[in-house]
């Protein structure tokens, strides 16, 4: 069932899947989805490989999936954080799955679709010329199947660009925003310790302020 604040979709091959049981007994999924993009800013072309998460029948039918298959799975986004084998804190970012179909297409598809209140926003004037980058969280709110009657909230990251950064950092927090864009991976290196990290990021390419979502 789709999440009207928290709505993703997205469609690419699949990779890496591993299969688990928790101590209950339920199947858990897990993979990445490798997406063609082209990169907005810059219109070169690259891939992205998205965390999927799915848990019992969506997970078990995936499951029936082999490796390089193509599929389009519809979800939310969920962050969670964990500590690594360093005993630091690490970011996780997996789009939950609630809807799975098989596809021919080898076109990629990468959307989601965010309503809720702008929490830490924060612009920023990077590069040589200086060019606008706005991040922030989106507190979203949502109620968990198994309870239904208690109300709970993610907390999104995001990031938009140049006029859209310059636009979103106006509406301060608290804000009720709902945001549209797509889902990019990407890479750098810590120079304290030399490794590689990957983050996710919800990049805007489209918003609303002053929506009633989030409350």
């Amino acid at each position: 069932m789709a999440d009207e604040n928290n709505n993703v979709i997205l469609q690419g091959e699949i990779c890496w899947p591993e299969m688990k049981y928790t101590k209950n007994g339920k199947a858990l999924f897990k993979s990445k989805v490798r997406i063609p993009t082209t990169d907005q800013r810059t219109g070169e072309s690259r891939e992205s490989y998205l965390r999927i998460t799915a848990w019992e029948d969506f997970a078990e039918y995936l499951n029936t999936l082999p490796q390089g298959s193509r599929i389009r799975v519809s979800g939310r986004i969920q962050e969670r954080s964990f500590t690594n084998r360093e005993g630091k804190r690490q970011n996780v970012t997996d789009i939950v799955v609630n809807g799975v179909e098989p596809v021919d297409s080898e076109e990629g598809e990468n959307f989601f679709l965010l309503s809720g209140t702008l929490q830490w926003p924060e612009l920023r004037h990077v590069g040589e010329r200086g060019t606008p980058l706005f991040k922030a969280k989106v507190k979203v709110p949502f109620y968990r199947e198994d309870d239904p009657s208690t109300l709970r909230h993610s907390y999104v990251r995001i990031t938009a660009w140049d006029d859209l950064a310059e636009s979103l950092s106006q509406v301060g927090p608290e804000g009720a925003v709902k945001v549209t864009g797509h889902i990019q991976d990407r890479k750098w290196t810590d120079p304290r310790t030399e490794q590689k990290r990957v983050f996710t990021d919800a990049v805007v390419t489209n918003f609303t302020a002053g929506t009633s979502a989030g409350v």
